[in-house]
């Protein structure tokens, strides 16, 4: 019981034998529990700035991200129809030299090996 009455004194909870404490003394209790409220009140607002930060970098890591949107492909103009036959030839000839570039591997890859 006595060590519960001796912390209480010590923490200023409890003045002994019913002795009031002297105005500086409130007055520096009073002042230590403001400066004890500030310091609280400034890490809260660090915490709260350091939350922002976090918060402020994940949503931009997010957004680069992002894959872009495909822009729609919009079809090619019709030209006259004698342009339109020379595109088409045109693709026919590309498509049939690579039809036989890759004819010409497959010939190679299918001989025959002599042993």
């Amino acid at each position: 019981m006595h060590a519960l009455v001796l912390t209480l004194m010590l923490a200023g909870q409890v003045q002994p034998w019913g002795v009031a404490p002297s105005p500086a003394l409130a007055a520096e209790q009073h002042r230590l529990a403001i400066e004890q409220q500030r310091l609280q009140a400034d890490q809260r607002e660090l915490l709260a700035r350091q939350l922002d930060l976090n918060t402020r970098l994940t949503l931009r890591d997010i957004e680069a991200a992002r894959q872009p949107a495909i822009a729609p492909v919009s079809p090619r103009p019709l030209g006259s129809p004698e342009a339109e036959r020379l595109a088409r030839e045109a693709q026919t000839r590309r498509t049939d030299a690579v039809r036989n570039g890759v004819g010409q591997i497959d010939t190679w890859l299918d001989r025959t090996r002599p042993d």
